[in-house]
This record gives structure tokens, C-alpha cells and sequence, in this order.
């Protein structure tokens, strides 16, 4: 999905935040960390406020040295506001969780080969009940099974989808 309007308020998922904060990347991705310098650099020019949830950074610090994830943390939480995973979240979570079972849209995942499992698809559902609990306009994700479970629920882009001259000017 292409995007065709400046969100104000978005989440963004933790293969962003290796590839922008950590500088990090698997073989083949080496690109995605200039797209990311190009994303995070049209997210400050047009002022979006990004937030990350409490389940992303949790993923970013399990794969991460205990020594280093204390500073790491610091980093996040001085830069993102972060989005925890509390009552009002669950809620949305319970409704998101319901809906998918009767759309039976872990079954489709696999049907249309989306590499992903019922955790997978618990860990998904509760990022985007953070995204929408915190009324963000917009998921940012590379993952195809979160994309794919946010349904209908949330918009869903890849930091590939912005057009180069999608941009505010000041007057």
C-alpha cells in the first residue's frame, strides 16, 4: 500500500529499529538501512510522532547481550515514547484475536505462504492492539504476518511505500 497522506501519529516495528538504531542487517538487506536513514529523515522533516510498543522492545533486547541492554534501553525510551501492553490493550487484543479466528486468518497466512505460527500471530495482534490503543494512524512493519494480521484494523506500510515527494513544506 502506497502511502497518499502525512500521518501524524505512527508505530513502527522492530525490524525499523534494527535496521535505523542498531545499524544492523542480515545478508540482503544491506539497502534497508539506507531506506530507513531515508524514512526516519521524513518522519522528523514532517514532524510524525513515532512510538514503539512495550512487545517491540521486548523483541529488540532478547537477541541482545544483558550487559548491554540496560544502555540500549535508555537509548529507546529517551527517543520513542513507548506504548505498554496494559487492561484497554488486552481488550482491543481480545476483540482482534476473535475477529481473526472467525475470519480464520492464521489458516489463510499459511495458504498464501506467510511464514507464521500461532505465537507469531499472538506477538502480532498485540503490537497492533498497541498501535491502535494509542491511536496511531499508522503501522510501519516489514513483517509479513503482522501486515497481514493487522486485517483491516490499522494501516500497514512498508517504509518502501513512502513516494520521494510525499512532504510537508513550511510556508
Amino acid at each position: 500500500m502506497i502511502i497518499t497522506e502525512i500521518p501524524k501519529n505512527i508505530c513502527i516495528d522492530t525490524n525499523i529499529i534494527i535496521w535505523g538504531v542498531k545499524k544492523e542487517c542480515t545478508a540482503g538487506q544491506e539497502d534497508m538501512m539506507e531506506k530507513t536513514k531515508f524514512f526516519f529523515d521524513w518522519v522528523q522533516n514532517n514532524k510524525i510522532n513515532v512510538y514503539i510498543t512495550s512487545i517491540t522492545l521486548a523483541e529488540l533486547l532478547c537477541n541482545m547481550d544483558e550487559t548491554k541492554q540496560n544502555d540500549f534501553t535508555k537509548i529507546i525510551t529517551n527517543t520513542f515514547p513507548i506504548i505498554s501492553f496494559n487492561a484497554n490493550t488486552a481488550t482491543i487484543y481480545g476483540k482482534l484475536w476473535l475477529t481473526g479466528k472467525e475470519k480464520k486468518l492464521l489458516e489463510q497466512a499459511k495458504n498464501k505462504q506467510i511464514d507464521t505460527n500461532r505465537q507469531r500471530m499472538k506477538v502480532d495482534y498485540q503490537i497492533v492492539a498497541c498501535a491502535i490503543a494509542a491511536n496511531c494512524d499508522a503501522l510501519f512493519t516489514h513483517d509479513k504476518g503482522l501486515q497481514y494480521f493487522a486485517d483491516d484494523k490499522i494501516k500497514v506500510y512498508q517504509i518502501t511505500n513512502i513516494p520521494p515527494d510525499l512532504k510537508l513544506f513550511s510556508s
